[in-house]
Formats: C-alpha cells, structure tokens, sequence
C-alpha cells in the first residue's frame, strides 16, 4: 500500500535538534516533507506557503518562542497538531501551554514518549479532518433540503407538542399565512374544523402508525373551509422530536369528486335519482325488509301524455312538464322516501310504510295528485295525468327486479284500463345487432322496419351522458346518446341497429331527428338557467350532405339555442375515409359558430396533418386504449403520446369509457381535459349494453369500443 508523505514543520534554532523528530519518524518508516523555521518571519512564510500535518517546536528560542508559535498558527486559523520538544520547561508553563492548545509536551530526555505522541495526534487530526469533513456535508445536506422544502410546491411544515416550529411558503399559502412569524401563534388543531378535531386527534397522536395520507376540513385564517389531505411521520431536529405534517389542498378535487359522484347518482334533466342507484337502493331495502321486518311501498308513475306533447308542442315542453311532475313528487315525498326518474316517462318512489292500509293511502293521494294535472305551454292549456300503481313490499319479496317489474305491469294495467282497452301483453321482438360481419339483407330490411316505425310512432330517446371536467370548468357537458324505446322498460342502443341504418339509407334521418330533438332539449336547459353544451355524434352521410350544416342552423336558430353550445362530433375513420368532404363539413359548422369533436382519436396518425389544420376544439380519445390500462405499460405509453400530441395542437382532450375508479385515478394524474363513461352515468338498458360490447354512439359502424362494466 502506498504510504502517505507526512509534512513535518519544525520550529527550532537549532539545526541539530531539529533532526530529532526526523530521525525518530524515519525510523518508525515514515515518508517525510519537512523544514525548520526559527522565527516569526520565516514561520508565517511557511505556513503561506503549504500545507502541513504535523508541527514539533522547541519550547524557547532566541526572541521568539513556542507560546508565539503556536498563537501565530492558531490566530491563522490553521488547527494543527502541536507538539512542544524541548529539554527543560517548568510545571507552570507547560500547563500554560497546554491550556493555550498545544497537544502535547515531551522532553528530549525522553524521546520514548515522542513517537507514540505524534502518531496519537496524527490519528486525532484525520479523525478531527473526517468529522469535519462529514459535519460540513451533512451542514451541506440541510441546507440543500431546506431550499428543497421551501421551493417546494408540496406543503411541509413541522410542529413540535402540536405548535408549530417552521413551515415552507407553500404551507403558509394553503392556509393564507403571509409570514412564519404569523403561523408560530396558531397551533395545528386550530387549522383544522371544528367536526373533524376529533378524528384528527386520534391520527395525530400516533404519527409512527399512521402512514397513510388522511383527508380533513381544514379551515384558512380568512375562515374559508377547506379540504386537505394531509400525511404525518416522526422526526428529529436539533435533536427534538418532532412532527413533519405534508399537506395537499385537495378542495378543487373534493368539488370534481362530489360533482362526480352526484352526476353518478342523478338524471340529468330532473335531478331527481337516477335508474341505477335507484335499484341500489332498491336492493338495500330488500335486505332492510328481510332482516328487520320492515314494509315498504314502491310505486311507479307513467306520465300518460309525454309523447303526444312531445310530438304536438316539441320535446322542450315535454322537459318543462317532466320537471313539473319532478317538483310535485319532491314537494309530497318530502325527504321522508326517495323519487327517481328511471327514464323516459317513468318515474319511481320508493317510502317505508305502517300498513298496507297506509300505502294504498299514499296511492289514492298520488292519484289524485296527478289526475287532470293542469300543463301550460304558452297559448296551450292541456290536462295531464299519470297512471300510478302500487306494490307492497314485505319479507316475501324474492328481489328489487321483481318488485320493480310487478309495479310496472301494475302501472301498465292502469294505463289500460284508463283507455277503456284490454292491458296487452307486448313482447319484445328479440335484439339482434347488425355489423358489417354479420348483416344480411334478411336482418337489414327486419332492422329497417323496426327504425321507420321508431321514426314514424317516436319511438326514440335521447339520454345523457356527462361529459366532466377534470380541470374545474364549471359549464354542463353531455354526450347525445340514442336508443330506441321497445316499451316495457327495453331500451336498445344505438349500436345494434346504427349499421342497418346506414345500409338501407335512413340514417340521415335519424342524425336530423336527433339534432332536431337535442337542440329543442338545449332550449329547455338554457331555460332553466343551466350553462349547458351538447355533444352530438353524426354519421359520415353527413358529409354528402349539403344542406346539413344549414339543417343544424336552422334548428338552432328556430329553438333560440346559441350555436357555441352544440358540438358536433365526428369519428376520426369517417373523416379519414372522406376527407375533402368531411373538411368541408367542419368548415361550415364553424361558420355558424358549433363547436367540432372528433371521436375515437388515435384510430390512425394520418389524421394529424388534417387536424392540425381544421378548426376543431375538442379530441376523444379511443375507448378501447383505457382498457386496464393500469395493468398495460404499452397502452400507457400510447395514451401519452396521444395528449403530448394533442397539447401540441392545442385540442382539449376528452377520455372516453371511464369505466372504474381505476381508471379515473390514473386519469387524474394526467393532463387529461374530460372524461366520460358509465361510471358516471349509466344510461338506460345497461345490462344489455355490457353484454354487446358496444358503445352506443350514431358513428358506429363497426363495433369496437370496450364494454362498460356497472360502478
């Protein structure tokens, strides 16, 4: 192994005695850098010139001493092991000298003593060197930490006994702090609100176990409430114990989140229930009756003169008498039973009840509400009514379905008999979906029939899908779904019959009905005062069309509906496939002022260079790419490229087939615009539409969008 040189500095007059210490460290096979100095001069010389490991002085020289040698090496800030070698030196000095810093005293009488004297000092001063060494990285190591945590865009702060000690200005800005000083009077449990001190006491107290983000109401010093999620772990500064709290304010997300979760509970149109979590619920009950021995009344309301209004004054006045009988069933529930639109002209209200007697009371006053009910649209005053049935449910009932399939052939009943005709059977003609791979013209001209009855006799239904702002925009956004209504609560989607359409011709007359429908549907939100915007999904039939884009005007011109507030959407293959005709398209929708999507982006890279130059706001991302997307690093990776590109082009993007809380937890992390899909809501038939495997959209001309599972 390599030895070190060691580098001696010898103070002494005398040339003789200062080959002492050389000698001795020779011997004991030390490599040696030294040089004697003698006074004040050639030692300050010497010490500017190098560095030295080691310095051996005679105790007293000619006007000069060890005492000045060794203040002089000390006042330059140098700490080097110090050793006096001398022959004679009083009890007195040599603890005066010793007491200034000297590391240690020999006498040349005992030069024994001086080896094992200057390997000890030697070994201190590496030790001394490598504490230092370690202390100023560990000094550096702070500092870098601290600047870390105080540019931080995380909130850090750490309290001591529950009082605050420091906090970076990420946390003074959560809670509207402008300054350190301000923060140390307020102790952390008064950041907190008042219903959640309790619950935040048990977390707090136990920082080693609960490692786990928690979320709180947080209250700012202005007494704005907030909501935090906040994480906790045990450290120690200066040598205290202490709490490091890292705080996220999460009021924004809690806003999308409720929103969410209202919108997955809630029709769109009334507000009331929605069909889904009406049957959890439902289901709830069941078990509510069977162990406790509860009854409940289920009652189903149909609204006997929604088509003909719809047909003779315009859907816009259908919402308007939906959203009257809406209010009227809120206004006699009153909190104590829940009211749900199931779709459509169908209502639901589910109450706990005493008796039977109780419930058939409860059936005579629905009645005899909604009996020659007054409806009036302008110059029109018409009498409405609704058939009502009721269903009591007891321990023996064997399921919600069944319970909600008994009131609905009750209701249909009552609707007979109020026509003075015999209630009949109708049986669903069975669904059979028709793509490219399957049509034949046997199953296009059946499917053919079925659209122009649905057509002629108004057999479809818009429902609502919303389309939601991860990004806080606070605007409505809905997706135009159709379906068609076989009666008895059946609803078929789109795409099982959206082939056949094109096939014999008459999907321009659906694209027209649903743009007429939908924008008459516009004009009743907006009269509501609701900021709404509709997403409507056309075929490329209408990119043959030249009157099509003046048809879109004309509706919205005739229903006073602002043109910014349809967007039409179109499917990426569709465009591709005709792209002269479809850009034209687009360019006369801008000109009138709608907005323009394109569906299934990412289906083919050739689309960009069109794009990028085509004035189109908004970009669906394909469903079938978020398909467990956690689990397929490939499809991540797809993903991203797709919102790097659309950043680039400046398109909002929208993420379709939000089936799971998964899915819309990796979504969050991205810089995604909107997402849509059944885990919002659920549309209608949606048993019926998992098992197809389909999205139901007027564009689909192969089937090939992922399925929706139920949230």
């Amino acid at each position: 192994m390599e030895k070190k040189i060691l580098r001696l500095l010898i103070v002494d007059d005398s040339p003789d005695d200062a080959e002492i210490p050389v000698n001795v460290l020779r011997k004991a096979g030390y490599m040696l850098k030294s040089q004697r100095v003698h006074d004040m001069a050639t030692l300050e010389a010497a010490l500017h010139k190098g560095r030295w490991d080691l310095v051996v002085s005679e105790y007293t020289l000619p006007q000069f001493s060890g005492v000045m040698a060794l203040d002089m090496i000390r006042r330059a800030g140098h700490n080097i092991p110090f050793l006096i070698l001398t022959r004679e030196i009083s009890d007195d000095n040599l603890q005066a000298i010793m007491a200034k810093g000297a590391n240690d005293v020999v006498r040349k009488q005992q030069l024994a003593r001086l080896l094992p004297s200057i390997k000890r000092e030697i070994g201190n001063a590496a030790l001394q060197a490598e504490l230092y060494r370690l202390q100023h990285q560990f000094n550096e190591f702070e500092k870098k930490q601290a600047a870390i945590i105080e540019s931080s865009r995380d909130a850090v702060a750490y309290v001591h006994d529950g009082v605050h000690v420091d906090a970076n200005a990420s946390y003074l800005r959560v809670f509207g702090f402008s300054s350190k000083e301000e923060l140390a009077e307020i102790t952390l449990m008064d950041l907190i609100a008042k219903k959640d001190q309790t619950e935040f006491k048990r977390f707090f107290t136990k920082p080693e176990t609960n490692t786990e983000p928690r979320e709180f109401s947080a209250v700012r010093k202005d007494g704005q409430e907030i909501f935090i999620e906040m994480a906790i772990s045990p450290v120690t500064i200066e040598g205290e114990s202490c709490v490091q709290v890292v705080v996220v304010d999460i009021t924004k997300r809690q806003a999308v989140e409720n929103k969410l979760k209202y919108l997955s509970q809630h029709d769109p149109l009334t507000g009331l229930f929605g069909r889904h979590y009406f049957m959890h619920e439902l289901n709830a009950a069941v078990e509510r009756i069977r162990k406790e021995n509860l009854f409940y009344g289920l009652y189903y309301l149909n609204v006997d003169q929604l088509t003909s209004i719809n047909e003779k004054l315009g859907y816009a006045a259908g919402d308007r008498l939906l959203l009257k009988i809406s209010k009227q069933l809120s206004g006699l529930i009153n909190n104590s039973g829940m009211v749900s639109r199931l779709g459509g002209d169908e209502f639901a209200v589910l109450i706990k009840i005493a008796s039977d007697q109780d419930g058939q009371e409860r059936l005579g006053l629905l009645q005899k509400t909604f009996k020659n009910m007054p409806f009036s649209d302008g110059e029109n005053n018409i009498k409405c009514s609704c058939s009502v049935s009721f269903v009591r449910m007891d321990p023996s009932v064997p399921s919600a379905q069944k319970a909600l399939s008994m009131a609905y052939h009750a209701c249909e009943k009552s609707k007979a008999y109020k026509q003075n005709a015999a209630p009949k059977a109708e049986v669903p003609t069975p669904s059979v979906p028709v793509t490219k791979k399957d049509a034949s013209d046997e199953s296009v001209k059946a499917w053919e029939k079925r659209i122009k009855q649905a057509l002629d006799k108004d057999k479809f239904e818009l429902t609502y899908q919303p389309v939601v702002s991860l990004r806080g925009e606070t605007a409505e956004l809905f997706e135009v779904l159709l379906r068609m209504d076989e009666g008895g609560g059946n609803l078929i989607a789109a795409g099982e019959f959206m082939f056949a359409a094109e096939k014999s011709g008459m999907i321009e007359a659906i694209d027209k009905w649903v743009i007429q429908h939908a924008v008459e549907a516009l004009a009743n939100m907006h009269a509501d005062n609701r900021d709404t915007s509709l997403f409507i999904n056309v075929s490329k039939n209408a990119f043959f069309n030249k009157n099509f884009a003046s048809f879109v005007k004309t509706a919205l011109v005739d229903a006073k509906v602002k043109s910014s507030h349809l967007i039409i959407e179109i499917d990426e293959r569709d465009l591709m496939e005709f792209i002269d005709e479809g850009s034209e398209l687009i360019r006369q929708l801008k000109d009138i002022g709608c907005g323009v999507s394109i569906d299934n982006f990412g289906t083919g890279l050739g689309t960009l260079e069109a794009i990028g130059e085509l004035p189109i706001q908004y970009l669906k991302i394909k469903g079938s790419i978020l398909k467990n997307i956690n689990e397929q690093p490939q499809q991540q990776a797809l993903f991203q490229i797709m919102l790097d590109l659309a950043k680039l082009l400046n398109k909002k993007t929208v993420a379709k087939s939000v089936e799971n809380a998964e899915v819309l937890s990796y979504l969050w992390q991205k810089e995604i615009d909107f997402v849509q899909g059944f885990y919002f809501e659920e549309t209608g038939n949606e048993e019926e539409s998992s098992e197809l495997d389909i999205e139901a959209t007027l564009d689909s001309e192969e089937i090939t969008a992922p399925y929706w599972t139920r949230s």
